[in-house]
């Protein structure tokens, strides 16, 4: 991989890369040593120099060290991986930084096969069992129809999967005066877009146990860096059922209401 020449191209960035990989098995805040850098000598090293060019910063717990991505590092993350999938690919993708707020009001066929199956990937864990707990689904639709009501399936008895036409009807819980929901490809985009694009995020006063919300009520930065990163990989698969559930409440209620 070649960096580009703003960033140093060196042992130090490439271990920098494989932690900031690594974050989303961390909630966002990898152990140092831990997946990556174990049995590594050399990695406190690394690690240092990562403090020293203001990428990250380090806290301890019960023994074990942490360490958070500041926003120059979060930056220069997002670049490094621009062009890791440049270079690695035939084809030059899409730009995975790209945001999307104006999904709301464009066609799912205006997006790439893989970003609709990341949307619907995302719908799916979210109704399958990431927020059952606090609404009921009325209608569910995940796979395509024919005219007499009966799934499609393909050639190997698979169903066929509706990734544009993907749509539930639910409730909440104990909230009648909200009505019934729809939740479909817009709601998902919209979640998304408004976590991409969240500045600050909730912080805990351990001493005083004062919460200060961040642009989104509720939400965690080492939450949002995980479905960041999820979308900047286009890998709906690191999106689990609590960040899927998380996606969706912020895309209905523009906050984190339950969980």
């Amino acid at each position: 991989m070649n960096t580009p020449s703003t960033i140093p191209n060196d042992a130090t960035t490439y271990r920098f890369l494989d932690y900031y990989r690594d974050a989303a098995n961390w909630a966002g805040t990898p152990l140092v040593g831990g997946n990556v850098g174990r049995n590594d000598d050399s990695d406190k090293g690394y690690v240092l120099n990562m403090k020293k060019r203001g990428w990250i910063t380090t806290w301890e717990d019960d023994g074990d060290v942490f360490m958070d991505f500041t926003e120059e590092g979060e930056a220069v993350a997002w670049e490094l991986l621009a062009v890791a999938k440049t270079t690695t690919e035939e084809e030059t993708p899409e730009q995975p930084t790209v945001l999307i707020p104006a999904l709301v009001a464009m066609s799912l066929s205006d997006l790439d096969e893989d970003r609709r199956e990341f949307l619907f990937d995302v719908f799916v864990t979210a109704m399958e069992g990431g927020s059952n707990y606090w609404c009921y689904r009325h209608d569910y639709r995940c796979m395509q129809r024919g005219e007499d009501g009966q799934v499609i399936k393909k050639a190997d008895g698979y169903p066929e999967y509706d990734t544009e036409g993907f749509y539930a009807v639910i409730t909440v819980d104990n909230e009648p005066d909200l009505g019934r929901i729809t939740v479909n490809a817009a709601t998902i985009a919209l979640g998304l877009s408004r976590i991409l694009s969240a500045k600050t995020f909730e912080v805990l006063d351990w001493e005083t146990a004062k919460v200060t919300h961040g642009d989104i009520k509720n939400l965690g930065k080492g939450t949002a860096n995980a479905i960041r990163r999820a979308w900047t990989e286009c890998e709906a698969g690191d999106i689990d059922a609590e960040l899927a559930d998380v996606v969706l409440q912020v895309g209905i209620f523009d906050e984190v209401v339950y969980g």
